[in-house]
Order: C-alpha cells, then sequence, then structure tokens
C-alpha cells in the first residue's frame, strides 16, 4: 500500500530524507533514465513493475508510457541500488549507491566527513592492493617452480589466476564485474574495491578537465606479460545537449564502456590524433 502523500516510506526514513516527487526531480541535472525510476521507487516506498513505472513516468510528464517503457528497458534496470525479483524492482535502502544517487539528486545535503578517515581508509585501500599484488606474485612464482608430472596442473592454475587477476583489476577499474549469462548482462559490486578508489569514471574526468586522451584496452582480458601490448588512444567527449561523457576511439566512433579492460592517462605523445582523425 502507498504512504500517503508527503509522509516519508520506510526507504526514506532509512535514508533520512522526505518523500521525493518525480514531477520535481525530473528535469534535474543528473537525471536520466535510470535515476527517475530510482526516484519512482523511493516516491512509492515499494516495489513496482516497469510498466507502473513507465505509466508514472507519462503522469510526470517525462514521455509517452510507450516510450518510457523502452528506455527502462534498455537503461539495465536492475543493477545496485535496484533490484529485481521476478517482473518487479525494488531498492535496498542501506545500499551505498543509492546513498550517492540520492546526494546527486540533491534529496540530501552533502555529509561531513572527517578528513583523517578518509585518509585512512585510502591508505587501508591502498595496503589491501599491495597485499593482493603479493599474493598473485606468490601464485604464479608457485606455478613457474612446479615441473614433471604436474606441468597440466600447473598451466591449469596459472590460467585460473591470470582470470582472477583479470577479474580482479575489472572490477578495480569499473567498481563492479560484469555478469554475461545467455540473455543476462548485469553488474555486480566489486567488495574488494573502497568507494574513494579512482575508477573509470575519474579517469574519464581526469581526462575530459585537461582535454588528454586515456589509453585503453578494449575486448578480452589483456596479456599476462603486456597487459597494454592493445592499448589504444580514446577521447572523452560531451554531447552539448547533454551531460553524459562517452568514449570514442580515433576514427570518432564510440567506444563501449562495459569492454574496457585497462585505462589510464595517455603519456604525451607526437603522434595523437583527435578524434575523427585517420590514423
Amino acid at each position: 500500500m502507498n504512504s500517503p502523500p508527503d509522509v516519508p516510506n520506510p526507504w526514506c526514513r532509512t535514508l533520512g530524507i522526505e518523500r521525493p516527487r518525480l514531477e520535481t526531480v525530473a528535469h534535474h541535472r543528473e537525471a536520466n533514465t535510470y535515476a527517475r525510476l530510482i526516484v519512482a521507487l523511493l516516491e512509492r516506498g515499494e516495489a513496482m513493475t516497469l510498466e507502473e513505472v513507465a505509466q508514472r513516468f507519462a503522469l510526470a510528464g517525462v514521455s509517452k508510457a510507450s516510450n518510457a517503457l523502452t528506455a527502462l528497458s534498455r537503461c539495465r534496470p536492475a543493477r545496485p541500488p535496484v533490484y529485481r525479483d521476478g517482473d518487479r524492482y525494488y531498492l535496498d535502502p542501506h545500499d551505498d549507491d543509492l546513498d550517492l544517487w540520492v546526494f546527486r539528486l540533491d534529496l540530501r545535503p552533502p555529509k561531513r566527513t572527517d578528513p583523517s578517515m578518509v585518509a585512512e581508509t585510502l591508505e587501508a585501500s591502498r595496503l589491501r592492493r599491495i597485499k593482493h599484488g603479493a599474493n598473485l606474485a606468490k601464485l604464479r612464482r608457485a606455478l613457474l617452480i612446479s615441473t614433471g608430472a604436474t606441468s597440466k596442473l600447473r598451466a591449469r592454475l596459472e590460467a585460473n589466476v591470470k582470470s582472477l587477476h583479470a577479474l580482479y583489476e575489472y572490477g578495480r577499474l569499473h567498481g563492479a564485474v560484469r555478469l554475461r549469462w545467455g540473455f543476462l548482462d548485469e553488474h555486480l559490486p566489486a567488495p574488494w574495491v573502497s568507494r574513494d578508489e579512482p575508477t573509470l569514471h575519474d579517469l574519464k574526468e581526469a581526462a575530459f578537465k585537461a582535454s588528454a586522451p586515456l589509453d585503453v584496452v578494449v575486448g578480452g582480458a589483456p596479456g599476462w606479460a603486456d597487459p597494454w601490448s592493445r592499448a589504444q588512444l580514446a577521447w572523452v567527449v560531451k554531447p552539448p545537449a547533454g551531460w553524459r561523457t562517452a568514449l570514442v576511439d580515433a576514427a570518432g566512433f564510440q567506444i563501449d564502456e562495459d569492454e574496457v579492460q585497462r585505462a589510464r592517462l595517455a603519456a604525451p605523445r607526437a603522434s595523437q590524433h583527435e578524434p575523427g582523425q585517420e590514423r
């Protein structure tokens, strides 16, 4: 049952916010289809089907219900902090991603953070990365020591370590791992990544501000010996009327960011081309 108007529902109470109205947030600078889905769920305070959300979009003047349903289906709705149960979608009010969306949509003021706590968190994350890297190096050395009858086992274990390392690096870059199985294409949070660690989003922002390209490795997992051997230049662009950025290659074609395995700010080089120019 819906909460009465202007009465916070359990999700909003957990977040410590007033119950939002979709009409108020629909045209916010950070509002896209997925963000509006979150607001519609917060407003309702209970699980909804995509058809119900589309009808709410139409009532709020966002778009026609048919167009809204198409957009909702394409925005990968079942990703944190939105979860799916059958044909209904609901929120986890304790999910950190939901709290971040609430802040981005100006539904709550910024929280004051103790700088010393931020420094401690970053240092702990750095030490974890060092420890993980050392453990992977030990595993690789142990595999290389094995000889004789264990060669097949060594090769299989080394392949598993390489796959695990590739998964770890992808999670560090995106803050999540991608699950693809048949028609399923979902993103699951990477628990080994701290909220304060820089991700691809942060690298894109830095590159856009500096008008500099990125080195990116796209497609399959990079090689073990030289992970940057397939690196290509990519530029961060923003449509004049939009707010979301995109990655494009030297020919001007958009790069699927879910396919990016590695990324870093590109070192200055004489042969760099602007996007849209031929190599």
